[in-house]
């Protein structure tokens, strides 16, 4: 008889902001969707704090400092990889940052760009689904 597996995964979620642009990175080759624009995202593991988890995450992937937060929204997504059942859910902030970004290998570019310039991007699901309601 074949088990019914079901993950959970949080992602911490870091819209940051610098006056009306938006940082987004070209996500690399080696994650899911490849090449592919996002926000900064930083799964959050068993027993950590959410704020750590997205401090930590702008700071490795982007090199940036966050100065300012606000909590956004929450957006959950179900789908179903290679047989499992995953429940996805981001908790997303907008941010303020210092400091210059140099991204890590997740990352092949990144740009800042206006709210109605990020709707021509080629984005990720999830980062369609926050800009639609920034």
């Amino acid at each position: 008889m074949k088990k019914n597996i079901m993950i959970q995964k949080i992602a911490g979620v870091a819209v940051i902001k610098k006056g009306n642009r938006y940082l987004i990175l070209k996500r690399s080759k080696k994650l899911d969707y490849p090449y592919k624009w996002s926000f900064v995202a930083q799964r959050v593991h068993f027993g950590e704090n959410i704020i750590d988890a997205l401090f930590h995450g702008v700071k490795d992937e982007t090199k940036l400092n966050v100065r300012t937060y606000k909590f956004f929204k929450t957006y959950s997504i179900v789908k179903k990889v290679k047989g499992v059942k995953q429940h996805l859910s981001f908790i997303v902030f907008i941010c303020e940052s210092s400091g210059k970004a140099k991204l890590n290998w997740e990352s092949l570019d990144y740009k800042w760009v206006s709210l109605k310039d990020l709707r021509k991007f080629d984005l990720t699901h999830i980062a369609r689904m926050i800009v639609k309601d920034l």
